[in-house]
């Protein structure tokens, strides 16, 4: 007999096997980096392990976890342990910035509600209806956050963007 402990096991392991990349690219876009991001992605499991939300579809769960890894992420980046860490001098990052496009860097510059829905939409192929519901913002001010946000990245990119 299967008490609740493993049922709860097995969804959340069936979430991860579903959502692990989106959630891990979804806090490396926030924190900038590799580590963080990591502790980012393993937080937001553990939450949701230890949370009794009882999910109604797959969009429920997806728009559960970009918010709560866009949280933690606001989070970690305000603690006071992030703020007096020091970055690796340069020559100790190169193989991180080696897996960097030019892209991923100027949308990892943007402010961070610029950085979230430039990455939930075109990185995570989200309409701009359920962005809305995932971050309960509305729909105009998503569309308002994309355009000022290719602008943004359109100057960042020397006007490598079509104005189409």
């Amino acid at each position: 007999m299967i008490n609740q402990s493993q049922a709860r096991g097995d969804l959340v392991n069936e979430i991860i096997t579903e959502y692990a990349d989106m959630v891990l690219r979804i806090a490396y876009i926030h924190t900038k980096n590799h580590a963080s991001a990591e502790d980012v992605f393993q937080e937001t499991f553990i939450q949701l392990f230890r949370s009794s939300v009882v999910f109604d579809n797959e969009e429920h769960v997806r728009a559960w976890l970009i918010r709560v890894t866009t949280n933690i992420s606001i989070n970690l980046l305000n603690s006071a342990w992030h703020k007096k860490t020091v970055k690796l001098p340069d020559n100790l990052q190169c193989e991180e910035k080696k897996q960097n496009s030019e892209v991923v860097e100027a949308v990892k510059s943007l402010p961070p509600k610029y950085r979230t829905v430039i990455h939930l939409y075109y990185f995570e192929d989200m309409p701009i209806a359920e962005i809305a519901t995932a971050l309960t913002i509305k729909e105009n001010t998503i569309k308002s956050q994309l355009l000022r946000a290719r602008k943004l990245l359109k100057k960042k990119l020397n006007g490598g963007f079509n104005d189409e």
